[in-house]
């Protein structure tokens, strides 16, 4: 009789938990992609950048304020539980990328000599704002924002890079 079959095959288990559940809000970043020559290296895979000293393999960023690059992404999400920071950590505390480039020291020096890339310090504060393009207070996109600190000697090139002024 049909009516005698057990009904435990019919029910659908509860779908699994979300193992970054802590994160599900953070936009993903791409990080760039490396060419094939020597000279720098492409890395792919999800990278973090952060600032919490305790997530297990993550280095730290010399000459930073307080960064930290890579890492447990689950173990940062049991991390961010510690109430000991002076400041309370969150998902918006780490930054997701896939695929990053590296250079070489003397590569990257001189497509800096070049105007390739410029160099500045930037805040934390600047790095981990929120960049939701929504709304009508939107923030900057983090390049012109970088770019306006720099001053009036970059205004040009971020004008070249960004012309809309309006559109963020």
């Amino acid at each position: 009789d049909d009516d005698d079959d057990d009904d435990e095959g019919d029910s659908n288990p509860p779908p699994p938990k979300p193992r970054l559940g802590a994160f599900m809000i953070q936009p993903l970043w791409y990080g760039g992609a490396g060419d094939d020559s020597d000279d720098n290296e492409s890395g792919g895979g999800l990278e973090m950048l952060h600032y919490c000293p305790l997530v297990k393999g993550c280095t730290k960023l010399p000459k930073s304020d307080g960064l930290f690059w890579g890492g447990d992404p689950e173990q940062a999400q049991e991390v961010m539980k510690d109430k000991s920071f002076e400041e309370p950590l969150s998902g918006f505390s780490f930054k997701f990328f896939i695929s990053y480039t590296k250079w070489s020291a003397a590569e990257l020096e001189k497509e800096i000599k070049n105007g390739t890339w410029y160099m500045t310090t930037v805040s934390r504060e600047v790095l981990f704002k929120s960049r939701d393009r929504l709304g009508s207070k939107r923030a900057k996109p983090l390049w012109t924002e970088v770019m306006d600190l720099l001053g009036e000697d970059y205004k040009q090139i971020r004008n070249n890079l960004y012309d809309d002024e309006d559109s963020f």
